[in-house]
């Protein structure tokens, strides 16, 4: 019998932010069938977690209701989207939904798809993500992060004045202290900066609102990721994985945050591309801005899945998924509304998070 040929499908990883209300009690809507192949990744986050005195991610999304206090804690915050997209895709892979053949990641994604790779193990990933968020409860927020769209209603450029009142902010905000670019998210842009520039943004930038939400939007317990301003906590990351030696040949090809594509390699690339991997994911990527939008731009142009993937949890990167395929015109999609009607075929081009509650 032949076998059934399985929509070839692009995966993206969530960053932070992704685990909110609706994503409390995630584990128990993950398939029971394949719980063989999951479980044992929450099992082994739930040692790493309580070994580095944190609450377990099974006791975490056990709660009847979310808690900014104990959810948004770095520490928390973090494990929580890096363990559950892991496992969320190891459900839905032995269910023969999908055939993965890339991956991107949007900032603190990056650690999950290199995991889903195979450029680190799952154990050695959960170990950077700690690390880094360690970092930040030791030190406190450095800085912090601002949300503003870059995109219309009908996520068209228009005549780029959105994109100027950007550009003007981050001027005025490093006349008084530092601001840039952190993520381009393809329709939105996330700002990161010191405090004074911080503040600079916020006055700079006209308020706005989209969809019930009211820009510029401030990130809580962010710190200024992706900027110069991270550069102790890349040190400290660094210093604390040097003795694990360099990642491992990618076995999936995937797509980092300044556009380079990373492909299954030789022997003559094992000579180089691990020890590159791994100054890239704890140096550049965590001290310079992450281009998520540029990324799934070049995997949707190297790969042409047959289907995008969102992992979880949640569904918050959908609607910029939908900004990005608009901007390149992919698969016909030019604007809000028609992403909105391939969505509602019997063949969307984007498949969300099945986990997340419906509110």
């Amino acid at each position: 019998m032949a076998r059934r040929v399985l929509p070839r499908a692009l995966l993206v990883c969530p960053g932070r932010g992704s685990y909110n209300a609706a994503e409390i009690g995630t584990l128990g809507r993950l398939p029971k069938s394949s719980e063989s192949v999951w479980r044992p990744l929450v099992d082994a986050a739930d040692t790493r977690c309580g070994g580095a005195q944190l609450r377990s991610i099974s006791s975490l999304d056990g709660e009847p209701k979310l808690s900014k206090a104990l959810h948004f804690d770095p520490s928390h915050a973090s494990s929580l989207i890096y363990t559950l997209a892991a496992a969320e895709c190891a459900a839905l892979r032995a269910e023969d939904r999908w055939e993965p053949i890339g991956i991107v990641g949007n900032s603190l994604g990056w650690y999950t798809a290199a995991h889903l790779a195979g450029c680190i193990s799952f154990e050695r990933g959960l170990d950077i993500v700690l690390a880094t968020s360690s970092f930040q409860r030791s030190v406190g927020a450095v800085g912090g992060q601002i949300v503003y769209p870059t995109l219309d209603d009908e996520w068209k450029e228009g005549d780029g004045e959105l994109r100027r009142r950007v550009e003007a902010a981050l001027a005025a905000a490093n006349a008084k202290g530092f601001a840039s670019l952190s993520i381009d998210l393809g329709g939105m842009a996330v700002l990161a900066a010191d405090d004074k520039g911080l503040a600079a943004l916020k006055e700079n930038l006209p308020a706005m609102s989209r969809s019930n939400v009211v820009y510029p939007l401030e990130l809580p317990g962010h710190s200024a990721f992706h900027t110069p301003l991270m550069a102790p906590m890349a040190d400290h990351v660094r210093a604390l994985q040097a003795a694990e030696g360099p990642f491992d040949l990618p076995e999936l090809p995937l797509v980092d945050g300044s556009g380079r594509v990373w492909r299954p390699g030789s022997d003559r690339q094992a000579a180089w591309m691990p020890q590159e991997m791994f100054d890239y994911t704890l140096g550049e990527q965590i001290i310079r801005p992450y281009h998520f939008g540029q990324s799934l731009e070049i995997a949707l142009m190297e790969w042409d899945p047959d289907v995008i993937v969102l992992l979880g949890p949640g569904a918050s990167l959908g609607g910029t998924i939908g900004q990005v395929l608009s901007r390149i015109g992919w698969r016909g999609v030019r604007s809000k509304a028609d992403f909105t009607e391939a969505q509602r075929s019997d063949k969307p081009l984007l498949i969300t998070s099945p986990t997340a509650r419906k509110s």
